[in-house]
């Protein structure tokens, strides 16, 4: 299959807006994950006595957007969560139902990609509108990181 902005696959970070907190994270989320579906994967994992690698709590979960099963958690340092191997319209998607569901009414959502953290990219506010306006922006945010490993 050739490479398109459309089918790349990568990880996607969404975290609140600089100077706002999504309280209640882990639990938000794991109650919008069973109302979509009371069969779904969740694990919460304590790291904090990890010998190999430890650090903050963090929740697992398996979400099915589009007949996709995709994997992903959620972190409370840095607050946050993150849609593995994921396609710029499957992330749309999720941060849709993220900010219907799991953030505060009102929460601004930023995001990155792991190929826009590993170059430095600034992360990107969401827009609050339509579906098509957020895949615009992760589709554009996409090109750009693309473009700069291309160089």
């Amino acid at each position: 299959m050739e490479f398109t902005v459309a089918n790349s696959r990568t990880m996607y970070t969404f975290f609140p807006e600089e100077g706002e907190d999504w309280p209640n994270l882990f639990e938000c989320l794991a109650d919008a994950l069973r109302e979509r579906d009371p069969n779904t994967f969740i694990r919460s994992v304590d790291n904090a006595d990890d010998p190999i690698r430890p650090g903050p709590p963090e929740l697992w979960f398996g979400i099915t957007i589009a007949d996709e099963e995709l994997d992903g958690f959620a972190a409370h340092t840095p607050t946050g969560v993150a849609l593995k191997d994921a396609t710029p319209a499957l992330a749309a998607e999720f941060a849709h139902w993220l900010r219907d569901k799991v953030t505060p009414s009102g929460a601004g959502i930023t995001f990155n990609t792991s190929w826009g953290l590993e170059d430095d990219m600034p992360s990107e506010l969401l827009p609050h509108g339509w579906l098509a306006e957020t895949r615009e922006l992760i589709e554009q945010h996409v090109t750009d990181a693309v473009d700069l490993n291309e160089e």
